[in-house]
């Protein structure tokens, strides 16, 4: 396989892995969420001065806030585009990608609405036929004020 073809495929993979974790998040999945993070993976939130260690306690985060959702009768997608591969791991076997996730959401009766412009940067490491994320670092644009 060239150099070329392998980036195609590589970038197709990274396509795949996003929808599906990303399907997962936003299906309120947080267990399956968070497992596919390393067993001591890093979720960073600069805005928040917060870093998340391990699966259970970015688990635990993600938790309070679905169950917040939930309670308030609010449903959250978020929508990837501009996925780029940074550093492509030939050299490691990781890669590094980055790319912007829109946060849309609406409740009941409500039209949607943008509720945050984020910028995320991940290093993946290899499981099996998937990825998992070592590290998330998630920058919020300032083009939005809405709290969290």
């Amino acid at each position: 396989m060239s150099d070329a073809d392998r980036t195609r495929q590589l970038y197709v993979d990274l396509q795949q892995f996003y929808a599906a974790h990303l399907r997962r998040l936003d299906d309120g999945r947080v267990d399956e969420w968070a497992a596919e993070f390393e067993p001591d993976g890093l979720l960073i939130h600069p805005q928040r001065a917060a870093i998340h260690t391990g699966r259970a306690e970015i688990a635990d985060g993600l938790r309070r806030t679905a169950e917040r959702l939930r309670a308030a009768g609010l449903v959250r997608r978020h929508w990837l585009g501009n996925l780029t591969i940074e550093d492509d791991g030939a050299a490691t076997g990781t890669v590094r990608t980055r790319f912007y996730s829109l946060v849309v959401e609406a409740g009941p009766g409500q039209s949607p609405r943008l509720h945050l412009s984020t910028d995320i940067r991940d290093h993946l490491v290899p499981h099996g036929a998937s990825w998992l994320v070592r590290e998330r670092s998630i920058t919020h644009d300032p083009i939005l004020t809405t709290p969290n």
